[in-house]
């Protein structure tokens, strides 16, 4: 072989590299049919200061809002023009853009893109101009060979939530005690926009396919009904003695609208971004509304299906990758604090077939209590860089927190007094783990002591934020996250009971906790 063939192949194999990797680059030409490429275009010099562009591509297949199963791509923006080939590890993947600029600017995007309108469709082979302007002087743009399916997704994600006059109006009914109506009132406001939503996507050319016009029908009904829900959660907080007004929702809840998925429809109803959880969220207040009824005399005195009862129920009205779905999420919720929730699944629930959600499900639950746990290599504020290994034969504490975590300060406070207790216990390691986005809001709330000990080990995830694999690995959903891992490097407890002032007793469950693995 040739020097200069040498050279074309180490060239071509950098290429290639930087494709998988989701950097600047044009993949090479055997990896081009797995790739999307989007051409960032910004056209205004005022959002250039300090501007970053991120994708989160999902997956896997596995499309939620609850999985953490993501590839992240991050680059700074220093050209008016930068060129990205994203790696797609399906055909179709869900994929968030978030651009940011100067962290001055706060969590407010200065483009009109953010977490309700900024999930797109990406298929392999696509080409596509994405044009940033501020959202003061006009909304994203596309261009481009996929143009036309990226402009359908973002019209539809502007849909309006429910507006000032809407709630007026709802409020009002809701206030003279007339809930059939206003429940009536919601259901024909998100039938509205639904059939625009759809006659939007029935008049877009053919370049769009039939696939992802369905999921995008999917992914709006879901969003659409979701409204719904979240205003008969705030109905059913403050009614709960009102059983025509509790009837009336169970009602709505089970309209075919939201249960009855055709065999057509199915797989499609799986992949979709937003529909399965819909139907979880859905299928839970359901749950909550039968067991406030069951309270009642006249309906028994029960109080309710177990969890495991409940959960078997789900799984016979659904079947298939909807139900394998379902499955998933009800994992990635963390569900299984209560209940026994994970060994069900594994032991009664799981099919015997083998399907992208199986998979995931058989994933989550090797990663769960008893499972050799992550092993972080994580830097403490010096800079010095600590792996889990590097604490062999020690009880591990972990404690995940941010900075403005009311919740987590709160936690600190009751931990001050526990870290001290285990001061001279030579085989006990507390170790804070901070997710801050920047470096100095960290090592400021390290110096203020709100929500760390001098006493533990405290690290940070380098700027990765929420985003860093650990917290994949554990599907972490919320703040603080307290984890015990044992002597043996194996993760005892995902969730050990919480010490928290008006309990007295609960410092000491958590300290007995930790003994145990002593």
């Amino acid at each position: 072989m040739t020097d200069q063939h040498m050279t074309n192949k180490i060239k071509q194999l950098i290429a290639c590299l930087l494709a998988i990797y989701g950097w600047s680059a044009v993949c090479c030409a055997a990896d081009k049919d797995s790739v999307a490429v989007v051409d960032i275009v910004v056209e205004d010099n005022e959002l250039m200061h300090d501007a970053t562009i991120e994708f989160e591509i999902y997956k896997d297949g596995i499309n939620s809002i609850y999985a953490k199963n993501k590839i992240y791509i991050k680059e700074q923006l220093k050209e008016k023009t930068t060129r990205f080939v994203l790696p797609l590890s399906t055909v179709i993947n869900y994929t968030r853009i978030v651009f940011a600029t100067s962290r001055k600017q706060g969590v407010i995007s200065p483009v009109n893109l953010h977490f309700g309108n900024n999930l797109f469709l990406v298929e392999r082979g696509d080409t596509v101009k994405i044009h940033l302007y501020p959202k003061k002087i006009s909304d994203v743009k596309f261009s481009g060979k996929s143009a036309v399916k990226y402009n359908c997704s973002y019209e539809l994600n502007n849909l309006p939530s429910l507006g000032e006059k809407e709630n007026k109006s709802f409020y009002k009914m809701v206030d003279a005690g007339k809930y059939s109506v206003a429940l009536a009132f919601l259901n024909t406001w998100a039938d509205s926009l639904y059939a625009t939503a759809d006659a939007v996507l029935e008049n877009a050319d053919h370049s769009i396919g039939q696939e992802i016009k369905e999921l995008i029908k999917l992914d709006t009904r879901a969003f659409l009904y979701n409204v719904l829900r979240v205003r008969m959660q705030a109905l059913f907080e403050s009614n709960k003695q009102n059983r025509a007004l509790l009837e009336n929702m169970r009602t709505q809840l089970m309209d075919s609208k939201y249960t009855t998925i055709s065999k057509a429809e199915e797989t499609l109803a799986a992949k979709s971004y937003g529909w399965c959880d819909l139907l979880l969220n859905n299928e839970q207040f359901l749950e909550m509304i039968n067991r406030t009824l069951k309270e009642y005399p006249e309906r028994g005195n029960a109080s309710g299906a177990s969890p495991n009862e409940w959960m078997l129920g789900l799984s016979n009205r659904y079947g298939g990758n909807v139900k394998d779905k379902l499955l998933v999420l009800m994992l990635l919720k963390n569900m299984d604090r209560d209940g026994g929730v994970k060994s069900y699944i594994s032991e009664t629930l799981i099919p015997n077939r083998e399907n992208e959600y199986i998979k995931a499900l058989n994933s989550i639950i090797a990663r769960s209590e008893g499972s050799v746990a992550y092993n972080f290599s994580l830097k403490d504020a010096s800079g010095k860089t600590h792996l889990l290994t590097d604490y062999k034969e020690k009880v591990v504490i972990i404690d995940f927190w941010f900075t403005g975590c009311t919740g987590c300060m709160l936690l600190a406070k009751e931990m001050k007094a526990i870290i001290a207790d285990y001061e001279d216990k030579s085989d006990v390691l507390f170790v804070s783990i901070n997710v801050d986005k920047y470096r100095d809001v960290w090592l400021r709330s390290l110096e203020q002591g709100k929500y760390t000990e001098a006493g533990a080990l405290n690290l940070w995830t380098d700027g990765l934020a929420r985003n860093h694999p650990i917290l994949a690995y554990y599907n972490i959903q919320s703040f603080p996250t307290l984890l015990i891992i044992d002597k043996n490097g194996l993760l005892a407890s995902r969730y050990p009971p919480r010490p928290i002032n008006t309990d007295p007793e609960s410092a000491n469950r958590f300290k007995e906790l930790v003994n145990k693995y002593r």
